[in-house]
């Protein structure tokens, strides 16, 4: 929508432009104006070339460059339009003003009013939304042409679990855990806590990826919580208290702290506290 709003100013101002222009023909002092005119667009010229050069480099991709020139495009005009009025302020009292203001006001209500006829709203609105889907899979075929760029997937992971796509972030999860020389547990982590979002059950790889965690990091807050909840599932009470306690002994946050306080008194209810 940006960019139809800066081409209608910038058609509108042409068009005023052309009625107006005729009117002051006859007065002079406009040879200032017209060379800074000249000389705005002749940087706008080259700064666009600069982020043509940009993008073909790849230094700059093209919604950013695309961004970048329609915002060049609204200073521009604003440039002109500026230009223009500071230029002639000294000839006022010879500009036929009545007749300048009325050929603006025609011009500006009727290509408002011919819009408001014709136009398609809808398509406006429709092109200010970008394309996710689009840009996911054009993120997804970048990692899969290229998967040694860790920073990629690990993007399209976050994007994935954004989207609520649990299963496809936890199995970009597992590619780069199972290339690990040593495994991070906050990546083995986060896989596993993807999974269980995907719906997939505690005591199966899920469980298996916390402990993992827990063998490399002890005191892995995440790994210690759900490692307890799966001894607690299979009815290791002792096993789940004892874990749950070497969290409550580490500095963890408040809601932390008492969710996991809750989950303990629950469960010393049928195993009294050691």
């Amino acid at each position: 929508m940006i960019g139809f709003v800066v081409i209608a100013v910038a058609m509108i101002t042409l068009c005023a432009g052309l009625a107006v222009v005729p009117l002051w023909r006859g007065a002079g002092g406009e040879q200032g104006g017209l060379r800074r005119r000249e000389t705005n667009i002749d940087a706008y010229r080259q700064r666009v070339r600069e982020i043509d050069a940009d993008v073909a480099a790849g230094r700059l991709d093209a919604s950013n460059a695309g961004r970048e020139k329609e915002a060049l495009g609204t200073r521009l005009v604003a440039d002109v339009d500026t230009t223009s009025t500071v230029g002639n302020l000294s000839l006022k009292t010879q500009r036929p003003w009545l007749a300048s203001a009325l050929a603006l006001v025609l011009v500006t209500a009727s290509g408002t009013l011919g819009y408001y006829w014709l136009g398609n709203y809808d398509a406006i609105a429709r092109s200010d939304r970008p394309n996710i889907d689009a840009l996911v899979a054009e993120l997804a075929q970048q990692v899969e042409a290229h998967p040694n760029d860790r920073g990629a997937r690990l993007m399209l992971i976050r994007v994935y679990e954004s989207r609520g796509a649990f299963s496809k972030a936890a199995d970009q999860l597992a590619y780069i855990n199972a290339r690990a020389t040593v495994p991070v547990p906050d990546l083995l982590v986060a896989e596993a806590r993807a999974r269980l979002k995907a719906g997939a059950p505690i005591n199966g790889r899920a469980g298996s990826l916390f402990e993992r965690a827990l063998a490399q990091d002890s005191d892995n807050i995440a790994a210690l919580w759900f490692c307890g909840l799966r001894a607690a599932q299979a009815g290791d009470d002792t096993q789940a208290l004892a874990l749950w306690d070497r969290l409550l002994a580490l500095d963890v946050p408040a809601d932390v702290r008492d969710m996991v306080q809750a989950r303990r008194r629950a469960l010393a209810g049928e195993l009294p506290s050691l």
